[in-house]
């Protein structure tokens, strides 16, 4: 049929697109609905061009401070260029949070340093995108996030995503900074997260400083 090859014909380049840029959508995908009500009806402060408010982000290649304390955001849409704008900014934090999707570390990294501003701690679009960047494949994002994160231990979903971290991230960093944001309120998941991670972690440090918060909380350390 010449329809089915006619659609076969366009699907195919993206056949082998890869798993981080998926990764990456689901980031992205977490405001859609901010952006459609926010980039096309508002103006900005930044000194941004029609064609950035009216087209999708294709990709962030850097994000720099500038001396009066705006960001410049190197992107591509149609063509490469660059906006400049705060932090109070929609488009600024849009951007911001489409960039911790992005197949570049050092880019995401950059995105975590400012998106960790503690001015950002109440924007949900914000917190959202910190607790999945809890399953960023870069151990150095995710530090980021938990530092990010910090005051925010009270919110179900980002307790969730800690417990989650103390009981199977890799790294020993990201467990213990799980455990300190953790640490603010007991409660019975995580009193038991602790009391696992007191009797099997694989680092010394870490089962010593989860006994250490059960004892503060005055739960028993021993698993039941």
């Amino acid at each position: 049929n010449p329809v089915w090859r006619w659609q076969e014909w366009l699907a195919a380049p993206f056949a082998g697109l890869r798993l981080q840029w998926q990764a990456g959508m689901a980031v992205a995908l977490l405001s859609v609905g901010f952006v459609s009500g926010t980039l096309v009806t508002s103006r900005y402060s930044s000194n941004v061009g029609n064609d950035v408010t009216q087209a999708n982000i294709a990709g962030i290649h850097s994000i720099s401070s500038r001396p009066d304390g705006g960001l410049d955001i190197s992107l591509d849409t149609t063509h490469r260029q660059t906006i400049h704008g705060s932090l109070a900014d929609p488009l600024i934090r849009q951007v911001l949070v489409s960039a911790l999707g992005d197949y570049n570390s050092g880019v995401r990294l950059d995105s975590m340093e400012q998106l960790r501003n503690p001015a950002l701690a109440g924007d949900p679009q914000v917190r959202a995108a910190l607790v999945l960047s809890l399953q960023d494949r870069n151990p150095s994002v995710r530090l980021k996030a938990l530092d990010a994160l910090k005051g925010s231990g009270a919110d179900f979903a980002v307790r969730q995503a800690l417990i989650k971290s103390l009981k199977s991230d890799s790294n020993s960093g990201v467990r213990i900074k799980a455990i300190e944001l953790l640490s603010g309120q007991p409660d019975s998941p995580a009193i038991t997260a602790l009391q696992q991670s007191a009797a099997s972690d694989s680092n010394s440090a870490i089962r010593l400083k989860s006994a250490e918060t059960l004892r503060k909380w005055n739960a028993p350390v021993e698993v039941y």
